[in-house]
Order: C-alpha cells, then structure tokens, then sequence
C-alpha cells in the first residue's frame, strides 16, 4: 500500500494553562480543569502550578479574597486555601511561632480547609535555616504538626 499517513495528535486528556510558578505555561489533566469548574464555577483565569508532590494548585480571586486549592492529578480537591493578612494572625499561633523558633521570616498564612476540618497554616523561615518549614495548627490556634 502506498499513501500518506498524516501525524495524528492524541488527545491524552490534558489542557495548557496559564502558570504562576517557574513556567508560563503548564499542562494540567482535564479531569482536574472539570473537578475545578464543578467546585468553583464563575472563577475565571485561575493561574496553576504542579508541585512537587505532582499535585495541581490553582491560584485564583475568590468570594473571601485571594484562594488557593490544591487537587490530585486525579482531581480530588485536597486543600482548600485563604490567604490570610500576616499582620493580623492569632495571638496563639504568633506566641508558639515565638517561643519555638525565635525571630523568623513569615512568608505565608492560611485559613486551610482539608478532610472537612479547618485549620491554620503559616510558612515560616526560621533565622538562619534556608528552606522554609509548613506550621500546621488548629481552628482555635493550637499547633498540630510541621512540616519541612
């Protein structure tokens, strides 16, 4: 047989997007672009990122102001996030990230929704160290965990 065979792109269930982190652009699955829409529905122009956990974050303006939620490359919604104003974090939280680590950069803090419960998250960088440490704490402040 003779003829041309033309190159026929598959379609593998993914879509480009508008990126925040280290490229302009990344693909995030449609599974996840759907799970989104369903979840946040008159959003528009959410910004995404992979990370490292090969998780998807989007990053978009919400009813409560600037938001986060992180899904699985599946699409299940595993955090959802509110920034919050560093200036005006619980007097309980600011007191254990005194005592523990002494003077530290804050870089983030977040109201967090996750597994139907509600937490506090603040990324801090501890004077001196280089790499960042996730606070987890309670809806009443109270600390739960640290992540590196």
């Amino acid at each position: 047989k003779s003829g041309k065979f033309l190159k026929k792109e598959a379609n593998d269930g993914v879509k480009t997007v508008k990126s925040f982190g280290d490229y302009d652009e990344i693909q995030v699955p449609e599974v996840v672009l759907n799970a989104f829409k369903a979840k946040f529905p008159r959003v528009v122009d959410p910004v995404w990122d992979e990370d490292e956990n090969e998780n998807f974050d989007a990053q978009f303006l919400g009813t409560k102001g600037r938001e986060m939620c992180i899904f699985s490359p599946n699409g299940v919604l595993l955090e959802d996030l509110y920034f919050l104003d560093a200036n005006k974090m619980m007097p309980e939280i600011e007191k254990y990230i005194k005592d523990t680590y002494g003077k530290s950069e804050i870089q983030q803090y977040y109201s967090v929704k996750k597994d139907g419960k509600n937490y506090y998250k603040v990324v801090i960088l501890p004077n001196k160290e280089k790499y960042p440490k996730y606070l987890w704490f309670s809806a009443t402040g109270a600390f739960e965990r640290v992540e590196d």
